[in-house]
């Protein structure tokens, strides 16, 4: 029988059903796909869904489930721990860190709250793959050609401005893209130009249309 201060090792299939349902509350009007894997030396949840929440705002619900990291300066996956609430929370436990080993990620270790268990999540690492449709990227693109100087010919793989080569707009795609990154497209309803006269083109200078 559990105790309140034993740590509770979930497996990634395990842990895949908690992110479930955590995307279920903080994103309800979007369709997620959830699959777990495993494989030599760990396990991973990869995340897909097309257009709506914002991949930013998901990616900060998704990794407070991951139960490791990594610290690319010397090559170390490190092992985090959470604390699960009463109501289902997911809060910060304690880690290692690389900073022993030499690396640069330091160690942490939070007050566990009242009631809570300590988790092992089983999965590694989490990774949010957000699809922008066709139309969706195409419409947007068109917005950006319609309120600025640079065309839109049709094609999301052309050069924003081919005659400029210097700049670094680089394809309209990535251009979509950068705008879209923290940007909720669940009632989206086309682009238009703001105040904005200073700025990153096109994230500064454009924001979503309300939804009609």
């Amino acid at each position: 029988m559990e105790t309140e201060n034993e740590r509770v090792y979930l497996s990634c299939a395990e842990t895949a059903k908690y992110v479930r349902q955590a995307l279920k509350e903080n994103f309800p009007n979007t369709k997620f796909s959830v699959r777990s894997r495993t494989y030599a030396g760990g396990a991973s949840i990869d995340i897909y869904w097309r257009n709506g929440a914002a991949e930013s705002e998901v990616n900060s619900v998704a990794k407070s489930f991951e139960g490791a990291g990594f610290d690319g300066s010397i090559d170390l996956k490190y092992y985090k721990t959470h604390y699960l609430t009463k109501d289902g929370k997911v809060v910060s436990g304690n880690s290692p860190g690389t900073a022993d080993s030499g690396g640069y990620h330091n160690g942490y270790e939070y007050q566990k709250p009242e009631g809570a268990r300590e988790v092992h999540f089983g999965a590694d690492f989490i990774f949010c793959n957000r699809e922008i449709t066709e139309d969706v990227a195409t419409k947007i693109a068109e917005g950006f050609s319609e309120y600025n100087g640079h065309k839109f010919n049709g094609d999301l793989t052309a050069n924003v401005d081919p005659n400029e080569p210097y700049r670094t707009l680089g394809t309209w795609w990535n251009c979509v893209w950068r705008f879209v990154n923290d940007k909720d497209l669940t009632n989206f309803n086309g682009v238009e130009k703001n105040d904005c006269t200073c700025g990153q083109w096109p994230k500064d200078f454009f924001k979503l249309k309300e939804a009609n």
